[in-house]
């Protein structure tokens, strides 16, 4: 107990600066959170590549494309997809790594495939760089296995 006093002796003798360290506290908190608009489908690299495929399995593809950085509304076309066929599902499997290096992140991870109608049932690997941003993560490059 002595120790804690000890170490609380400069902060109660001084109190600005305790009066400084909270107020800096508080502005390191608040601007982190004020400064970013995080969608909350992009708050983590893994929430925005499993955002991505469901929204590609709902063939909702302006949607998905929103999780690439280089993604503008007024570029996108609906002619120009390519769409996928009908699927019963098409989801992640599992997330096999995930590196997070500052505002960069390397994931690597297996996505699920069935069709009842054409009875295929498919693993493929696959993997994406992810920035973050403003918004939260977003796809930056795909990495082809």
């Amino acid at each position: 107990m002595s120790r804690i006093l000890l170490f609380m002796d400069p902060i109660i003798e001084n109190p600005r600066f305790f009066f400084s360290l909270s107020l800096l506290f508080i502005f390191c908190q608040n601007s982190t959170v004020q400064d970013m608009d995080i969608d909350p489908n992009l708050a983590q690299p893994e929430t925005t590549i499993r955002h991505y495929w469901a929204q590609l399995a709902k063939h909702n593809y302006r949607e998905a494309l929103k999780c690439f950085v280089d993604f503008s509304g007024d570029q996108y076309s609906e002619a120009d997809v390519f769409p996928l066929p009908e699927l019963d599902s098409l989801r992640i499997d599992s997330i096999v790594s995930i590196k997070i290096a500052g505002k960069n992140a390397e994931i690597h991870y297996r996505i699920a495939i069935f069709s009842s109608v054409t009875k295929l049932k498919l693993h493929i690997f696959s993997g994406d760089k992810l920035v973050l941003t403003k918004n939260g993560w977003k796809i930056k490059d795909v990495i082809v296995p």
